[in-house]
């Protein structure tokens, strides 16, 4: 399953009781919409959508609800989904809403700059206007990487790795020509 053909739509927090219910982090402002429409979620593991079908879903407040899933049977079992990204394919999502980016389920993902080399984790990912950038911390500097296709030239989902190829001057700008001299 392509992600582009979903969107990035919360993720697992943590269990809630002993029979499998798991409290899990809204991070899309129109859930509500949703709510009373949602059978399952898509569930990131390793790297791919696996669709995890829902037999109970309690909304907490506007941006937490929980949720049983017809496979997590208790809380041993539910603890292995922590942190886990929820996604919902596209057609769900309200018309009048058009998608953030394609780029929007990489946060935490740890970018390496082709000359550069490791620039460090996504911290945030940030949409200005029509532009998504990319917002990481290197030695206490901030970085805005923008997350296009010219520029992202790989994304491994199993290492949370992306590779870049940043033009010229673009680090040097946020770091200083110091730090560019130091490789």
């Amino acid at each position: 399953m392509d992600h582009k053909d979903y969107f990035y739509t919360g993720k697992i927090l943590k269990p809630h009781g002993i029979h499998g219910a798991l409290v899990i982090k809204i991070e899309v402002d129109f859930f509500d919409m949703l709510f009373d429409t949602v059978e399952y979620f898509f569930l990131e593991i390793d790297g791919y959508l696996v669709p995890f079908f829902i037999s109970e879903l309690t909304y907490n407040n506007q941006d937490t609800a929980t949720a049983i899933f017809e496979l997590i049977p208790d809380e041993t079992e539910g603890k292995k989904f922590i942190n886990t990204n929820l996604f919902l394919p596209n057609n769900m999502r309200p018309d009048n809403l058009v998608a953030l980016s394609k780029y929007d389920h990489l946060q935490g993902y740890r970018i390496i700059d082709k000359n550069y080399g490791s620039l460090g984790t996504i911290s945030a990912i940030l949409h200005y206007s029509l532009n998504t950038v990319f917002q990481i911390y290197k030695d206490d500097c901030e970085v805005l990487i923008p997350a296009t296709d010219a520029i992202v030239t790989d994304i491994c989902d199993v290492s949370k790795e992306i590779t870049i190829n940043a033009p010229d001057g673009l680090i040097e700008i946020y770091l200083g020509e110091k730090n560019a001299e130091e490789e």
